[in-house]
């Protein structure tokens, strides 16, 4: 009888616990949700980037370009492509940023 109420209580505070720790994360993601994108993209732009499309877009591409990286040359045409075809609805700044160091030693 004493075992069945150990049990019982302790599914009871197992389960307040879950409840309790449910409640915080979802609080958290709230709070990192309610931040406009307007601020976040701000944090992403520079003055001296370059831009394209329609500053009025919904759609803010910003792509992070090191002329040494392949893979940034590889997926510039892509974007290109995007812009291209839908000029109107979308906007693009280019933000120049080193991803690798220089292999050539002075």
């Amino acid at each position: 009888m004493k075992q069945s109420h150990f049990t019982i209580i302790a599914l009871l505070l197992l389960g307040f616990a879950f409840a309790a720790i449910a409640l915080f994360y979802n609080t958290g993601q709230e709070q990192l949700n309610n931040g406009s994108s307007e601020s976040r993209s701000e944090a992403l732009i520079r003055d001296h980037s370059v831009t394209a499309g329609n500053p009025a877009a919904k759609v803010t591409i910003v792509e992070f370009m090191d002329p040494a990286c392949e893979t940034c040359a590889q997926f510039h045409p892509f974007v290109k492509r995007l812009m291209n075809a839908w000029p109107e609805k979308l906007t693009w700044w280019f933000v120049m940023h080193r991803f690798i160091k220089a292999r050539i030693k002075w």
